[in-house]
């Protein structure tokens, strides 16, 4: 499901192990540059699931990150 994440960073860790436990069946790639976070749903995924992740992530206070989903 999540490749190529570096788990070295606390928020990563913290995010990979959200989008696991409520996207199981979701392929996710994310992506990190410097401050700036993108995540791409390459499967469908809940739309109210999405908007509970993008509220997880102002919690964790970061807020440069960017969501992309793939075109069925």
């Amino acid at each position: 499901m999540l490749k190529k994440i570096d788990f070295k960073i606390p928020l990563v860790f913290k995010i990979a192990n959200f989008l696991k436990k409520n996207f199981p069946y979701a392929k996710i790639q994310i992506k990190k540059k410097k401050e700036h976070l993108e995540i791409y749903f390459l499967s469908p995924v809940d739309p109210y699931k999405v908007e509970e992740f993008k509220a997880f992530l102002r919690q964790q206070k970061f807020l440069s990150f960017q969501i992309y989903f793939k075109k069925s």
